[in-house]
């Protein structure tokens, strides 16, 4: 195949640019209805979280390798640098059109009028600004495969591009594992095709390394060897992707994984925790065992036919969209999506696309063979296909071979649109596969209340609660519909009961209550909820009866918080010894519960146990050094055994944490003028004075006449 050179015609580059920033315009304003705009759902939550985590807690916890780790420590330099959500979606665009001018610039070394037509409709393609606008590691990838891309086609032959591919290769692994295999597969196209010299092979193998290799060790050394991957969700993919009940788990949907998939499989590996642990704090612990795991169940031949049968159905069906977000119906709230990921006979990924360029590709083997850009671009794509078929088959594994297969579809259909036989293949194929004649085999399908329960969430975050309420409305009435399981259902009125109280419906909230109650008796969480809310409208003895029957149930993680709550209903009937003995049992159950601590602190205090109150609220400090009501009532019992100086920090520290605690500008000014500091006290008095603390406005009169 003929390699055109243009250097001369680069002002064609305005076109894809002026695309690329026209559609991105129109996607935003177009996406302003939309509910989950900027609103991080599901993986991304993930990935925020955890680039918050590093952010905060510092760099190398194991906790941050459950993905790979790059696009995670990417969003963390973003947000240490004071990005917000909004603005890291903002840089993600201007990424994505750096990387349609870099693919045209790389694409135009096989075919100029090519490269200018795919890149220009890689410019506006649907999916791309859908999942460049989104928080997971999609957007980071392509544009580092993309810029891979074009060192290869401008700096193969140079030192210095050998060393650049090797950094990019290994970045790209940590931004998903999968590519470890193209790691492996480029030194045989540089040896047998490039006859590159064993020194600059070693060279790009040793460099590529680099990042992987570090990433392996410090997992290993962080979880005490248990981990050996680059990140625990490789071995969780490959499970998923290859089990024996692959139906089962290709349909696995995000609640189930958190309720059900991970503590069955925990149980199933032997693997226990304290009743404080979260069953999804250590997914590592299960990387090993899923591996294993894998290789046993997909050893029968008949496993392994099936498995792969299904997914490669899968992987060619151009109706299947991102895992995440268009299947979940997002799609509808925006006019650039709707007219074109979703509706009519075709769709993004159109099938045209998708198997125009897949015939290209096979039609041409023999002629573009010694073209190596033509053979570096077949790597990419074959290497995403095998990495797709062998994990977890969601359609954004493989939209990084789209802009490929797009320049392959418009070489097919220029050289190609007089073959009628050629065409008739192609529309076959397209019937075959590429419609919604199989849509049966499809992956992730969506319950309808999931999709509400989640716009439901994003209005909340937005303050928008009427709205929210009619989603969660739609969301249980969807849910029912269903037969959905009770899990799914008492999240959904969790939810509700939630929002109801947010917005001060008392009423709305008891009502919900007694209706989880009723259609999920065994649930500890619905006794839990409506303990709480007698409560809190001071409906103690009724409470005790809510607080005794989630008790009865016996649910590890309630419990201890139904202790606590039983024993604050006791003190507020006078009965403080079943309180005191509540709060030694929350506190035997859950040693790290700093609220139980502070408040048997607390009544501690009161009982005139000043001493032994101290080291209770101590305790919760330690627990929780950002427990304002534990500093002040620890500066309490400082008071009640005549030492003002300690107490004095204590109510420096609740007056840092919140600068409106009248009470602890009262407790320090006191401090203060017991200390012989009377000017100082007296500020801090007229402070709490002006805050309405009224015994303040007593003791001015008292102390600073």
């Amino acid at each position: 195949m003929k390699i055109v050179k243009f250097s001369a015609n680069n002002y064609w580059l305005v076109i894809p640019l002026i695309l690329a920033v026209l559609a991105r315009i129109i996607y935003l304003l177009s996406d302003s209805a939309n509910p989950i705009s900027f609103f991080p759902i599901i993986d991304e939550r993930e990935f925020l979280s955890l680039a918050q985590s590093i952010t905060q807690n510092g760099l190398f916890s194991p906790g941050h390798f459950w993905h790979p780790p790059f696009y995670t420590y990417f969003l963390s330099i973003l947000l240490f640098a004071g990005a917000s959500v909004k603005a890291i979606v903002w840089f993600q665009m201007l990424l994505g059109v750096a990387g349609v001018l870099l693919l045209f610039q790389a694409l135009k070394q096989i075919n100029f009028k090519a490269a200018l037509i795919s890149s220009s409709i890689w410019a506006v393609y649907p999916i791309q600004l859908f999942i460049e606008t989104r928080l997971v590691s999609e957007n980071l990838f392509i544009f580092l495969l993309i810029l891979l891309f074009y060192v290869f086609c401008y700096y193969r032959h140079k030192n210095y591009g050998i060393v650049i591919m090797g950094i990019l290769t290994g970045l790209l692994v940590i931004t998903r594992s999968q590519f470890v295999i193209f790691l492996f597969a480029y030194p045989f196209l540089m040896y047998f095709i490039q006859n590159q010299k064993m020194k600059r092979i070693l060279i790009y193998l040793g460099i590529s390394i680099i990042f992987p290799l570090a990433v392996s060790l410090h997992n290993m050394s962080k979880t005490e060897e248990k981990l050996f991957f680059i990140s625990s969700n490789g071995p969780v993919n490959l499970y998923i992707g290859n089990s024996e009940n692959i139906d089962k788990t290709l349909n696995i949907r995000p609640i189930d994984w958190k309720e059900q998939f991970f503590p069955s499989l925990y149980d199933e590996a032997g693997i226990y925790f304290n009743p404080d642990d979260s069953n999804e704090t250590f997914p590592y612990l299960l990387s090993n065992y899923l591996f294993r795991k894998t290789i046993k169940e997909s050893s029968g031949l008949q496993t392994l036919f099936n498995n792969f049968f299904l997914k490669t159905l899968i992987a060619l069906h151009a109706h299947e969209t991102p895992r995440n977000y268009d299947i979940y119906q997002w799609r509808q709230f925006n006019v650039y999506l709707k007219n074109s990921v979703s509706g009519g006979f075709f769709y993004f990924p159109s099938a045209l696309i998708l198997f125009a360029g897949l015939i290209f590709l096979f039609i041409s083997f023999k002629k573009s063979i010694k073209d190596e850009v033509f053979i570096f671009s077949s790597v990419i794509i074959i290497i995403s296909i095998i990495t797709s078929i062998l994990f977890f088959n969601a359609f954004r594994y493989r939209l990084t071979i789209i802009p490929w297969l797009i320049f392959f579809a418009v070489l097919f259909y220029t050289n190609n649109y007089k073959n009628i036989r050629l065409m008739a293949v192609n529309l076959l194929l397209i019937i075959i596969l590429g419609t919604s004649l199989t849509k049966s085999i499809l992956i992730q399908k969506i319950p309808a209340s999931e999709t509400y329960r989640l716009a439901g969430d994003a209005f909340v975050s937005k303050e928008k609660f009427e709205r929210a309420e009619k989603y969660y409305e739609k969301s249980l009435r969807e849910a029912k519909k269903e037969n959905a399981p009770d899990y799914v259902i008492t999240t959904i009125y969790k939810k509700q009961i939630n929002l109801a109280l947010m917005t001060g419906n008392q009423a709305k909230a008891e009502n919900l209550l007694e209706l989880s109650a009723q259609e999920n008796p065994n649930d500890a969480t619905i006794y839990f909820n409506k303990a709480n809310n007698d409560y809190a409208r001071g409906n103690y003895q009724e409470g005790i009866q809510y607080f005794n029957m989630a008790l009865s149930l016996k649910d590890v993680n309630i419990t201890p918080m139904a202790y606590h709550g039983r024993a604050l209903c006791f003190i507020r009937l006078g009965n403080i010894g079943l309180a005191m003995n509540d709060f030694d049992s929350a506190i035997l159950l859950k040693p790290d519960y700093a609220e139980a601590w502070s408040n048997r602190g607390i009544l501690k205090g009161q009982q005139g146990n000043s001493v032994e109150a101290i080291k209770d609220l101590s305790r919760a400090i330690d627990l929780n050094p950002d427990y304002g009501k534990a500093y002040t009532n620890r500066g309490i019992g400082y008071l009640s055994i005549g030492n003002p100086k300690l107490a004095l920090p204590d109510f420096e520290k609740a007056i840092q944490l919140d600068s409106l605690n009248q009470e602890a500008w009262y407790l320090k000014a006191m401090s203060l003028i017991e200390s012989g500091a009377k000017d100082e006290g007296c500020k801090s008095l007229n402070k709490a004075a002006r805050l309405g603390f009224k015994k303040a406005e007593e003791d001015l009169k008292l102390y600073c006449k």
